[in-house]
């Protein structure tokens, strides 16, 4: 079996791809909330701000078990490309999928 049909590799790479969106949606928010006429923003911005700490660790993290496993990620023009110790894989996701994968992201950083 080709390393990058291994679940654990594939994972790595997915959270390499979706965390840093994460992190940019919980950035764009924060913005929102501050800019709304809510009554205690500081709430919702510590909540938002502990989020993007922990992905933010988590990221680190990720790129040195990444560096360990000799994954590799690159964008291109309609997907990515996972090279894996000679190995390469080409994966796309619909604007959907990535959508649902951020959210679901979203709500574990939440809790």
């Amino acid at each position: 079996m080709p390393i990058l049909q291994d679940e654990g590799i594939r994972k790595l790479a997915q959270r390499f791809i979706f965390l840093p969106l994460a992190r940019r949606v919980f950035e764009q928010d924060r913005l929102k909330v501050e800019q709304a006429n809510f009554k205690i923003p500081s709430l919702y911005t510590e909540l938002i701000d502990n989020a993007i700490s922990k992905i933010t660790t988590d990221l680190r993290d990720l790129r040195k078990e990444m560096r360990r496993t000799g994954l590799s990620v690159y964008e291109q023009e309609a997907g990515y490309l996972l090279v894996c110790k000679r190995y390469q894989l080409e994966v796309s996701y619909t604007p959907d999928s990535m959508r649902r994968h951020v959210g679901e992201l979203m709500q574990q950083y939440l809790k």
